[in-house]
């Protein structure tokens, strides 16, 4: 299925309709049909907090390739199918230098898992985790049997443990949509299609062998984010979503259309009160070692998208002020929540590296967070930036997130993008575009580029950066298709031609760094 030209109109419409970019942003979907099975596909693009970085998986490519697979298996014999403290400078020399301060660099398990009924979790006082998202899932979960699943599952966790990774943050809800049997949302596309069962658990199977390798395991969830308009007629009417939006009373209320993507409202009681289900339905039944919100709150600044709301219960307030309220107190429900059930649990969110965005134009409140006690057990702010980045420095951004947590009871995870590593061109790290070419000196938008590649040591020094920081517990990569499939992830035009070799080298010092 060609969709380039697709893609490219999308592309430029969401460059020019969003003003707040993030680490993962809107997708488009195409929805084809096979045999007599309609199957859902995705075509995502993320932008980091930089509308330049595009990708895009197409979940049909991926299906189609599977059931050739099987039809293949089916020709076999049964036997042989497969089975169940602040640094300013980051100048290094070598790898063997790039290691952080021993106080800062313990692996000690907190707790350990000891069955499915304990109350003891698996985390660790220094996190080293990676997210695993919905596009990573599409060579791992999508159209799989459970017995390849379970094979291909295993493999990441193994490479994860390989890698000195000790935390892997799942995403499990990524459009009002879910990779387990939810009560209260539908099937997710990318497990075999919208509303589609695929005969068993993902996240029972995931959880399990995660903790076969003693790795952390994080539920990783989107709480507002829902159905693309062309999406809505495939979703189960025995989902909330299609209730609400069956119910005129609640269509344009609790779910709302913005820019041809429904979302839920986070002003409304019913609305949150869905939210924290849906992570109690989680923590209840699954064993589980924390619940992970990234930075989708409020998907416009526009007032219209929930006037009628603000109405009802602003009470006086300015439109930021009560967009952040009802952020916090969905927050707050959740860490109540997770506490009540397990307070080993963890719960955690990952906003935005720019703060100001965050506050003004997601409506989440990393301020209070920062300072509080009772909201978050940890910050994992996407500083996704580069050493030169003229707007947003990296060791800059993150000294700022290092005074804005002031808590002791909440820590500072740093979240680090193996994605950039070979990055062509980082249009808003530069603040003269017009002037600046690839030969201007210390130039933001080319700060992902390093000759000769092989010598390339960003993120291992971004990560010795990080552990070194006071309050600093760990790092978040983002994510594992670009730590641990090199060979497939840099070859899109936003990378230069030798991006495969810098990744290499990159993930090679970083592994070496986090031992």
């Amino acid at each position: 299925m060609k969709l380039s030209k697709i893609i490219s109109v999308t592309l430029l419409f969401s460059l020019l309709s969003f003003a707040a970019c993030k680490k993962n942003g809107d997708e488009t979907a195409s929805y084809t049909s096979h045999q007599n099975a309609v199957v859902e596909g995705y075509v995502s693009e993320y932008y980091s907090e930089y509308p330049g970085y595009f990708e895009s998986v197409d979940f049909m490519s991926v299906i189609e390739s599977e059931n050739k697979s099987e039809s293949s298996e089916k020709q076999t014999s049964s036997k042989n199918k497969v089975s169940s403290k602040d640094k300013t400078s980051s100048k290094i020399s070598s790898v063997s230098s790039v290691k952080p301060s021993s106080n800062n660099s313990s692996n000690k398990t907190l707790s350990q898992t000891q069955s499915s009924a304990s109350t003891s979790k698996i985390n660790y006082d220094t996190m080293k985790a990676v997210w695993i998202s919905y596009i990573d899932f599409a060579d791992i979960l999508t159209n799989k049997t459970e017995s390849q699943f379970k094979t291909a599952f295993d493999k990441a966790m193994k490479n994860c443990k390989d890698f000195n990774i000790n935390t892997v943050v799942c995403q499990v809800r990524q459009f009002s949509d879910a990779v387990y049997p939810s009560q209260y949302f539908a099937w997710a596309a990318n497990v075999k299609g919208i509303g589609k069962n695929p005969g068993y658990d993902p996240l029972k199977i995931m959880v399990e062998i995660a903790h076969k390798y003693n790795l952390s395991f994080q539920a990783w969830i989107n709480p507002f984010r829902a159905y693309l308009n062309g999406d809505v007629s495939k979703v189960p009417d025995t989902s909330i979503f299609k209730k609400w939006y069956n119910d005129s009373s609640k269509k344009g209320l609790y779910v709302i259309e913005n820019s041809g993507r429904w979302y839920y409202n986070p002003a409304e009681p019913e609305v949150r009160k869905l939210i924290v289900n849906g992570v109690k339905e989680i923590i209840e039944n699954y064993d589980v070692d924390g619940v992970h919100l990234d930075d989708y709150f409020y998907p416009t600044t526009d007032a219209s998208f929930d006037a009628e709301s603000y109405k009802n219960y602003a009470n006086g307030q300015d439109l930021a002020s009560w967009r952040r309220q009802n952020v916090n107190t969905l927050v707050k429900e959740i860490y109540n929540t997770v506490k009540k059930q397990n307070s080993n649990i963890l719960f955690g969110i990952s906003p935005q590296g720019n703060i100001n965005n965050n506050m003004d134009q997601q409506y989440a409140d990393v301020k209070l967070w920062g300072k509080t006690a009772g909201y978050v057990d940890y910050i994992c702010p996407q500083i996704y930036y580069n050493y030169k980045s003229e707007s947003s420095p990296y060791l800059t951004t993150l000294n700022d997130w290092k005074n804005l947590i002031t808590s002791k009871n909440v820590k500072l995870i740093v979240g680090l993008a193996p994605y950039r590593a070979g990055y062509a061109y980082d249009m808003w790290a530069c603040t003269k575009k017009d002037t600046h070419t690839s030969q201007t000196e210390n130039c933001g938008a080319y700060g992902w580029i390093v000759t000769p590649a092989e010598s390339s040591d960003i993120l291992a020094r971004q990560y010795v950066d990080a552990m070194n920081t006071p309050n600093c517990s760990g790092v978040m990569l983002f994510s594992y298709k670009y730590v641990f499939n090199i060979d497939s992830s840099f070859i899109s035009s936003d990378y230069t031609s030798l991006a495969k070799e810098q990744a290499q080298a990159e993930m090679q010092k970083l592994k070496n760094a986090m031992k």
